[in-house]
């Protein structure tokens, strides 16, 4: 199976990407194909709702020429994806919302998708709820399977890598590559 992980973290040394250096060994161990995708070191703009790829003979094509045509491909050949985002403001960072914006040329290239998330925050569980949920929402419209989230709450190194957290990402990767 192929996973890819997008992170939409801006940091390369934040508690996101401390969440992913634990969790990439861990899916390591199941013998899939991973591959991670730093979305925030990529130029990819928001959909500007052009309706191109609506039209009929234009299904699947983003009139939109940056770095989102090189990770069609990938989203295309992926089976499992992790999103990977810190919480900003009660959502996903604006290069992870950017991202999800610009699948839309990819209706029925996502059908059948599994998605999971990995989010990190500053404060309770709950500021990500309205995150969590839009996911949820986009993978009904997309037809794809939402399979769980791995959240950190009031996160911090040490949070993240506590016996409990490796622990939970363990139960984590398992629950989502069954």
């Amino acid at each position: 199976m192929k996973i890819t992980i997008f992170s939409g973290t801006p940091r390369v040394d934040g508690y996101t990407s401390e969440v992913i250096k634990n969790l990439v060994p861990e899916l390591e161990e199941t013998g899939n194909d991973i591959e991670v995708v730093r979305l925030f070191d990529k130029d990819i703009i928001g959909c500007n709702n052009c309706g191109i790829c609506q039209k009929e003979g234009n299904e699947g094509e983003c009139t939109i020429d940056d770095d989102m045509n090189e990770i069609y491909g990938i989203v295309k050949e992926t089976d499992l994806i992790i999103l990977a985002s810190p919480i900003y403001m009660w959502q996903f960072t604006a290069c992870t919302k950017a991202f999800l914006e610009r699948l839309h040329c990819m209706y029925d290239s996502l059908t059948g998708k599994r998605v999971a998330l990995v989010t990190t925050m500053g404060d309770d569980e709950f500021v990500a709820s309205f995150a969590v949920g839009a996911m949820m929402d986009m993978c009904e419209y997309f037809h794809m399977t939402y399979l769980n989230t791995f959240a950190v709450p009031f996160a911090d190194k040490d949070e993240i890598n506590r016996p409990l957290y490796r622990e939970k990402l363990k139960d984590f990767v398992k629950r989502i590559t069954e």
